[in-house]
């Protein structure tokens, strides 16, 4: 929800494709795995519209004097969000809790917009994990619990999150940093080493796009960020797709 957001038409809407991919991905784990609801469809554009107004709110925080300019998103966003998200909550009042829950990560993030700090690794672990819980909503929603299988999707989701932002990160800010990248090409390592070493092949399947990725993705010449982005759609699209097969 609270993530760096860039002006388009004054509304401030993320271009970055991971941050939209942070949205959706963890969505669709948790309705993967539940019973289809129409109510999940109608919370999905309630946290679509409120995610939208995070941009301008955090253009807000780090820039107040732009206040006049992006009150009307936030307002327009912010309404229409309401409207979808109530009835939901109204519905299943449980989810108030996982939103407390994720509330403090969204809270961090604030803090670094505030601070003009939010290309620290830690703010984007906090939007990371903030953003998982929806995998616990849409959960929810489908199944009325949040059983073993939902917070194993959330982890997952954390997971695959954090080696996303850790091989943009090593394409871009961190690129001359060798020991940035060690620590990349470490944890993408693990990601499919550890989970064989606990006899759950099926996982490290989940992250195998993300390992070849990180490997064969050349690094001798800055890449445009559109070019990073479209091969992170590729690679989440896989991600949900084995984690349907994996699971389901």
């Amino acid at each position: 929800m609270l993530l760096k957001g860039e002006c388009i038409m004054n509304w401030y809407l993320p271009k970055e494709h991971g941050a939209w991919a942070m949205l959706i991905v963890p969505y669709l784990l948790g309705v993967l795995g539940t019973s289809f609801s129409m109510w999940q469809i109608l919370f999905f554009l309630g946290i679509f519209t409120v995610y939208c107004s995070s941009g301008p709110f955090l253009a807000y925080i780090r820039q107040p004097k732009l206040g006049a300019e992006v009150l009307p998103p936030i307002l327009i966003c912010g309404f229409i969000g309401a409207v979808c998200v109530l009835p939901v909550l109204i519905k299943y009042p449980f989810l108030l809790l996982i939103i407390v829950l994720a509330t403090p990560f969204f809270t961090l993030n604030i803090y670094f917009a505030k601070k003009k700090k939010e290309r620290l690794f830690i703010n984007d672990l906090s939007a990371i994990i903030g953003l998982s819980t929806l995998t616990l909503m849409a959960y929810y929603i489908g199944e009325q619990s949040v059983n073993l299988t939902a917070w194993v999707l959330f982890i997952l989701s954390v997971l695959f999150f954090t080696a996303s932002v850790l091989h943009v990160k090593s394409l871009i800010r961190e690129r001359k940093n060798r020991y940035f990248q060690m620590f990349n090409y470490s944890y993408h390592s693990l990601l499919l080493i550890m989970p064989l070493l606990f006899g759950f092949a099926g996982l490290s399947l989940l992250f195998v796009g993300s390992l070849l990725r990180t490997v064969f993705f050349p690094r001798k010449t800055m890449l445009k960020p559109m070019k990073i982005g479209m091969v992170e759609i590729i690679t989440s699209i896989l991600f949900v797709v084995l984690t349907g097969v994996v699971f389901y």
